[in-house]
């Protein structure tokens, strides 16, 4: 069994590594200097209690020092010192993760796709304490084959693009029911990414037949087996996207709703779609349209659509659902919305919960702002500079409470190289 060394920076490399500290915004931790001494505090965000945390952390930071000093050993500076909540003095790494979770809901989420469907296949498997929020592999299955989805959307009156399914018997003896230009992309994209090649996307936008054609011949011969989806490609910017996510508790109501007006997306050819700016706005028909949808499939859990504006008839029109939370989904918590605490005072806490239609206004960055006002149209500009001095703003990859020094540089150098990437992606609007 490991043991906790004498090495204050072993233990904690140890420790991060166990907890995901810089691979998730959920544990924050923190330095300590507690007079001669140096420590490590660490706290998952959203649920430690903050009068506690502020006692810990100003009495050790003044008297504190003074009282603990001269322990012989971190029990009797844990009684000298720590004497307003109940804590444990322990050196073995197993012990202290059992220990932090003993007694407690486990639950488990999944962040791609490869982990939902293996999470959803072994539902009914886990420990009683494990609460994994998702759906069946074959409810899940038939809702993220876009496809099936489709069927979906139109038993429950929600508008999609024009769409034909694709499969590789089909070879090029196949007719179009649309012009072009046509966007192309897989149905079903986790075993898609499983077969790469230089030239794939995430989704390809092309103006002719012949262009169809020669993608769907490069994409079957690398291995991908599954159908294709070609759409009518729905004209305008990323200004005319949409992501709306939503979570359901454990008995198919939804609990939260919450639409975002997506400004700017990704466009390197496997992040394209991928959103970069987003304002949350509130949209009422849609939440209802969504809603009813939810729960006629009596769906649980985390759920996020893809949406465009169609400026040619005035509708909005679903492309996809992801059974997930999406990786752009802290503009919802960012809005003062937050996710995890939604989950786990459905699933945990057991508290009761009407259902909120989110309706504050926040603007939400991924990326350096001089990239945002470069590539965004500049009629949208004049909110976003309301937004950010009205303080509603939040760029998630910037956390105050994260001190690592690693971790700033990693995110400096990421944001430092979006001034590149959109330079060689896409141009600048005009308007």
């Amino acid at each position: 069994m490991k043991q906790l060394t004498k090495d204050l920076a072993e233990n904690q490399k140890k420790l991060d590594e166990l907890l995901g500290v810089g691979r998730n915004y959920d544990v924050i931790s923190r330095d300590l200097y507690i007079g001669a001494w140096k420590g490590r505090l660490y706290v998952i965000d959203g649920y430690g209690d903050d009068g506690v945390i502020e006692r810990i952390t100003s009495f050790l930071l003044g008297e504190g020092a003074a009282l603990g000093r001269g322990a012989s050993d971190m029990q009797e500076f844990i009684n000298r010192c720590v004497t307003f909540c109940e804590v444990d003095c322990e050196n073995q790494l197993e012990n202290i993760l059992t220990g932090a979770f003993l007694g407690k809901t486990i639950l488990l989420l999944g962040c791609g796709d490869d982990y939902l469907t293996a999470i959803s296949a072994n539902l009914g498997k886990y420990p009683e304490n494990v609460v994994a929020p998702y759906v069946p592999l074959e409810q899940m299955e038939g809702l993220i084959h876009k496809d099936r989805f489709y069927a979906l959307c139109e038993q429950y009156g929600i508008d999609h693009p024009g769409t034909f399914v694709y499969t590789p018997d089909m070879g090029h003896d196949f007719t179009l029911p649309f012009p072009g230009p046509f966007a192309v992309k897989p149905s079903e994209s986790a075993t898609y990414w499983d077969h790469p090649f230089d030239t794939q996307r995430k989704a390809y936008i092309l103006q002719t037949r012949e262009e169809v054609e020669q993608v769907l011949d490069e994409i079957y011969a690398h291995g991908y087996e599954d159908a294709m989806i070609i759409q009518d490609f729905i004209p305008g910017g990323d200004e005319n996207m949409r992501v709306l996510t939503c979570y359901s508790d454990g008995e198919g109501k939804v609990r939260l709703m919450c639409l975002g007006h997506v400004l700017l997306e990704e466009h390197t050819r496997h992040g394209a779609g991928n959103h970069a700016v987003i304002i949350t706005e509130p949209n009422e028909e849609l939440y209802e349209t969504f809603r009813r949808f939810l729960e006629g499939e009596g769906y649980v859990g985390f759920s996020n659509f893809d949406i465009k504006y169609d400026p040619r008839d005035g509708k909005y029109k679903a492309f996809e659902i992801n059974c997930r939370q999406g990786r752009s989904n802290y503009y919802v918590t960012g809005a003062g919305y937050n996710l995890a605490r939604v989950l786990v005072e459905d699933r945990v806490e057991h508290k009761p919960r009407s259902l909120v239609l989110a309706d504050r206004r926040n603007l939400w960055m991924a990326i350096p702002r001089k990239v945002a006002y470069d590539y965004i149209p500049k009629r949208l500009h004049g909110e976003m500079k309301a937004l950010e001095k009205a303080g509603a703003y939040v760029n998630p990859l910037w956390y105050p409470a994260d001190h690592a020094l690693v971790h700033k540089l990693r995110v400096y150098r990421i944001q430092k190289r979006q001034f590149g990437w959109y330079a060689g992606s896409m141009e600048k609007p005009k308007d």
